[in-house]
């Protein structure tokens, strides 16, 4: 089985692993990134920084590989180059990431946004046993990180749609995070407003956490920061349930109105596409208590016309894996392409 390199860029780290799509992953490296002016001086910011980490990264296994898959945190239009990208640094715009990474590994490349290449590993290596995965009509994918993403599979396939720019294989297809809850909502990254990103994305509720802080409303939010020798280091959604299961009532209805976005996006999606699963992944889909039952009771009191008995929604077994394992999926197209290619 040939051994597979795949990389998973976030908003706020990038991590490089190996494996196989039979076997899963082997080993993983990482490393923090941000965006200039962030203070952070052990992040990498500029592209040339991570790109080159990730070369080195793969070196360092000192394994063969045949191909990389890259899941990236935005779009990317008809050349692979990158078109949107909120949640990194603005020098990320216009790069073609494909060459940039093969001109220095040497292998060949494929790239695909992040929530996207998640759904892939979600469908192939998550917890849909494979009786469920034979019977599985639609997934739908709900990647809650620095902000919110999504992916939907159908019949097996991953549903792409047109394309950034006309080509399928960056297709735009599955922003889900960007549903419009509240017209009259926060401004979102995207250039919108009141998408689900800005009530229920990591950036979003550390954000608002920060400000009940300051405001002197999350008191033990507070007591468990001071605690820290680095203040922010850590300062994550599970810090805020932590102090919000302590007792600090203003994060309790930040994370009840989070919770209820993604009620109300699961209950517009089951009007659109009737999923047999809705699975949430990423870092925060830990915070599972507070988000499966209340997106339930969302769904119950708002679809009525259609049937519900075949719905499962539920957190991702992976936990934060499903983008590094989806790029094991992604690498193996690079491959068969290049093979195409060849003969």
């Amino acid at each position: 089985m040939s051994r597979l390199f795949s990389v998973d860029l976030g908003g706020s780290s990038v991590r490089v692993g190996h494996g196989t799509i039979s076997g899963g992953l082997d080993k993983v490296s990482s490393q923090m990134v941000g965006r200039h002016g962030d203070g952070c001086d052990h992040e990498l910011v500029e592209p040339r920084q991570v790109l080159d980490f990730v070369a080195s990264a793969i070196d360092g296994f000192g394994v063969e590989g045949t191909a990389a898959g890259f899941s990236f945190p935005g779009l990317l239009d008809a050349e692979g180059r990158v078109e949107k990208a909120p949640n990194l640094s603005p020098e990320w715009q216009g790069l073609e990431i494909a060459g940039e990474l093969s001109n220095r590994t040497g292998l060949p490349v494929a790239v695909g946004n992040d929530a996207r290449v998640a759904a892939l590993g979600e469908f192939a290596f998550g917890g849909l046993v494979d009786a469920q995965r034979r019977s599985c009509t639609t997934m739908v994918y709900i990647g809650l990180g620095t902000g919110v993403g999504g992916g939907v599979v159908v019949n097996g396939e991953l549903l792409t749609g047109p394309g950034v720019g006309g080509s399928a294989r960056f297709g735009a297809a599955g922003e889900i995070g960007h549903v419009v809850i509240d017209p009259e909502g926060e401004p979102c990254l995207c250039g919108g407003r009141g998408c689900v990103e800005t009530v229920a994305g990591g950036a979003a509720l550390v954000g608002a956490a920060r400000q009940l802080r300051d405001l002197g409303a999350a008191p033990h939010l507070s007591r468990l920061l001071e605690e820290r020798d680095d203040p922010d280091s850590g300062f994550g959604v599970e810090l805020i349930a932590r102090a919000a299961r302590a007792g600090d009532h203003a994060l309790v209805e930040l994370l009840d109105r989070a919770a209820s976005a993604l009620g109300i996006l699961a209950a517009n999606l089951m009007h659109i596409l009737a999923p047999d699963f809705i699975v949430l992944g990423g870092g925060i889909s830990a915070l599972e208590e507070r988000l499966v039952s209340p997106m339930w009771r969302i769904v119950r009191e708002r679809v009525h016309m259609v049937p519900l008995d075949a719905l499962t929604i539920a957190t991702s077994a992976l936990e934060d894996r499903a983008g590094l394992l989806g790029g094991l999926v992604l690498a193996g197209t690079a491959t068969v392409n290049t093979e195409n290619i060849e003969s």
